[in-house]
């Protein structure tokens, strides 16, 4: 357990975090170095006793492959889904029914990928949204009619590739299931940009996001520039809907003065049709660290209020390193990923938690790395 792994670094969506981070006309090239297999996106089944993942395998950037995985929460019941020749597959969410689930595909290597569903019972799958861009996140609305999910911007220089990276900005989607219309629900091109979700009221949807560079980057708005730095830099929760498109986050959970230091916010997750949002934050103080990755806890915002749940390292014990979290269909789990160096020890740790979204009942997963590499390997002599 001693490996150093961060999940957010795998496959497609390494390269595309470097993206998340470039500023506008930077470019970096994906180092062709071995990795470590790892997984990420992981969620809860409908049932919350079995885990849905992406594992992508261990190798170079270019030759890695991932795949859609699943198995109970002792490790049994092992299942990667057999995808065709060349394809990758991941980020899967399930639908409200529980009956299917919506999926990235990309079948091209390139900068550029499709959206798909699959019906668990059947394991039919088919492709919803297949136009030339670049797609992630996807997830239904709570009616199961449509899908929000973001799109990021590409240049022709990056258009062959998935090693070169550059990009100008992200904006959310909507996509109606029954129509196949898609619909831009911003044009802000978020320099940083997280999952977004619809929080149950009509189009409605919450989402992180940073330096919308649509507005701050035009010389007519230079002066809500140094405003937005001054207020929200490192505050990045947004609320749109139809009749609100507003650069600005929608609160600041740390107004300071030392931006050095000032906590953020972000990775919201409604409940309840939008009335709480879950959210991860650093506000806070362990021992003399102000506002550290010490501090990194899951919060809860209700009524215009925030309150901190628990931070990650009570429940996994692990001084944080990486840290992820998803809320199970019935809204009752968060399941969490962290990897980091356990309390007076150097060694690395990484694994999966389920826990109640009151910090009750915590429990430590076991991720059957063993057996995902060997059902891997399987499809890929079978290609």
């Amino acid at each position: 357990m001693g490996e150093r792994i961060d999940h957010r670094a795998g496959g497609l969506r390494g390269w595309l975090l470097a993206a998340l981070i470039a500023v506008s006309g930077c470019a970096y090239e994906m180092p062709d170095l071995p990795e470590p297999a790892r997984i990420q996106d992981s969620v809860l089944f409908p049932s919350n006793e079995r885990v849905m993942t992406t594992y992508c395998t261990a190798g170079k950037f270019g030759e890695r492959s991932c795949h859609l995985a699943a198995f109970d929460l002792d490790g049994s019941n092992v299942k990667v889904y057999a995808t065709p020749p060349g394809h990758r597959w991941q980020g899967a969410r399930f639908s409200p029914d529980g009956k299917a689930f919506v999926f990235e595909l990309n079948d091209t290597g390139r900068f550029s990928n499709k959206l798909a569903i699959m019906n668990r019972a059947s394991g039919q799958w088919r492709i919803i949204e297949g136009s030339d861009s670049f797609k992630n996140w996807p997830s239904y609305h709570p009616n199961g009619k449509q899908i929000v999910f973001a799109v990021f911007d590409r240049t022709p220089d990056n258009y062959q590739s998935t090693s070169h990276v550059k990009t100008s900005g992200a904006d959310m989607h909507n996509l109606d299931l029954a129509t196949n219309k898609v619909r831009a629900l911003t044009d802000f091109r978020f320099a940083k940009a997280g999952p977004p979700h619809f929080t149950g009221r009509g189009d409605e949807i919450v989402f992180g996001g940073y330096d919308p560079r649509k507005f701050l980057q035009d010389p007519n708005n230079s002066h809500h520039a140094s405003s937005y730095d001054e207020l929200y830099q490192t505050d990045t929760i947004y609320t749109v809907n139809e009749t609100k498109h507003d650069w600005r986050p929608d609160f600041v959970i740390d107004g300071g003065t030392s931006l050095a230091i000032r906590a953020y916010s972000g990775h919201p997750i409604p409940s309840r049709g939008g009335k709480i949002i879950y959210f991860r934050s650093n506000l806070g103080k362990v021992g003399r660290l102000i506002n550290s990755s010490r501090s990194n806890a899951i919060w809860i915002r209700e009524n215009g209020q925030n309150r901190k749940l628990f931070n990650f390292s009570a429940v996994t014990g692990l001084i944080y390193n990486s840290t992820d979290f998803s809320l199970s269909s019935d809204k009752m789990y968060f399941l969490i990923w962290s990897s980091g160096r356990p309390f007076n020890s150097e060694e690395f740790d990484k694994g999966l938690w389920r826990v109640g979204v009151d910090g009750s009942n915590p429990r430590r997963l076991h991720i059957p790395w063993a057996r995902l590499a060997v059902f891997t390997r399987k499809i890929a002599k079978a290609e």
